[in-house]
């Protein structure tokens, strides 16, 4: 279920949603949450997708390890619809051990060097200066699609925790090992079919690749899915969000060392005193959406729409927010 913005619905999708929906469908084998919430925009909706098909789905490096860092990722960001859909994923790749390790902690017993060091790395994307970061356990040539995996999943968990459901499996809790079960089955066979780099680029416009991002430049798609994406979020934020409110939102982040933050909302509004109406709610949800997604409520979400009721509006807000928080994450990454 999708919250605070409309979705299209697979069965009511017409023109460019359907056919991106098409490509979702018989890549990755549904059409999940992460990207039903972004319908309200094709265009956002199209280079969620392409950042999502370039590293996770498509790139060089083994399955098994993008969805190894998308699965530690949303453990540290504490994003259970992730975990689940993610970890169901590596048992339809037949990594059900590896899936197993990963819930059980961080010792993670039973398995191999590689994916326990990877596993390491990945838990580490929120602490610039870990030794891991700068001696990553990985060749130089699968950086694009692994980091990119990382960087994807800080702005993904993000969307998910504020606008979709805390699981993607639906029904009692009771029958969840027999969903956990089953799932895999459902996705076994998109998971193994081979894929085409680069087959996404058509949903997503031609930009340069921003300096920040140079750790894609080792693939083209990569490269190309990151720089379409961030353009359209830009673009598309222009409206629903003002410069001031854009700039307390990127000093905050650029300020940012992976740390979370106050369980209350104090920390949010010495930032927004000085900002006057519609620019202090804006500024206000972006900062939670990029720092602290799990804090935002109705509440806030109302102190916006007073300003700006569309869906496509707050959906570029909370995109553009969270992905100044993944694009932090990235630089980490590649220092």
């Amino acid at each position: 279920m999708i919250r605070y913005v409309e979705d299209v619905s697979p069965g009511d999708a017409t023109g460019r949603v359907a056919e991106i929906y098409g490509q979702i469908r018989r890549d990755f084998g549904a059409v999940p949450d992460p990207f039903l919430l972004h319908s309200a925009s094709p265009r956002l909706l199209g280079g969620v997708w392409a950042v999502c098909r370039e590293t996770l789905v498509a790139g060089r490096a083994p399955r098994h390890l993008t969805e190894l860092v998308a699965t530690v990722v949303s453990q540290i960001n504490s994003c259970p619809y992730c975990v689940d859909a993610h970890t169901t994923m590596l048992r339809a790749d037949g990594r059900g051990a590896l899936a197993g390790s990963l819930l059980v902690g961080e010792k993670r017993e039973g398995v191999d060097g590689e994916t326990r060091d990877l596993a390491r790395w990945a838990a580490a994307t929120r602490s610039p200066g870990a030794a891991v970061l700068a001696d990553p356990p990985f060749d130089a040539e699968l950086a694009p699609e692994l980091i990119g995996t990382a960087a994807a999943f800080h702005y993904i968990n993000r969307m998910v925790t504020i606008l979709a459901s805390p699981s993607p499996f639906p029904g009692p809790r009771a029958l969840r090992p027999l969903t956990t079960r089953i799932a895999p089955r459902l996705f076994a066979r998109a998971v193994k079919r081979p894929k085409t780099a680069g087959d996404s680029l058509r949903f997503v416009e031609q930009a340069e690749l921003p300096e920040d991002m140079g750790w894609a430049k080792g693939s083209p798609p990569v490269a190309d899915a990151f720089a379409g994406f961030t353009a359209v979020i830009e673009d598309e934020v222009q409206e629903a969000m003002g410069s001031d409110a854009r700039a307390v939102v990127q000093d905050r982040v650029g300020a940012w060392s992976g740390e979370d933050q106050e369980l209350s909302r104090a920390w949010v509004e010495p930032a927004v005193t000085e900002l006057s109406e519609p620019e202090a709610p804006a500024a206000r949800l972006g900062l939670l959406a990029a720092l602290a997604p799990h804090q935002i409520d109705d509440a806030a979400v109302a102190a916006y729409r007073a300003h700006e009721p569309a869906d496509r509006r707050l959906l570029a807000l909370l995109a553009w927010s969270s992905i100044q928080a993944a694009r932090r994450v990235g630089t980490w990454c590649a220092s």
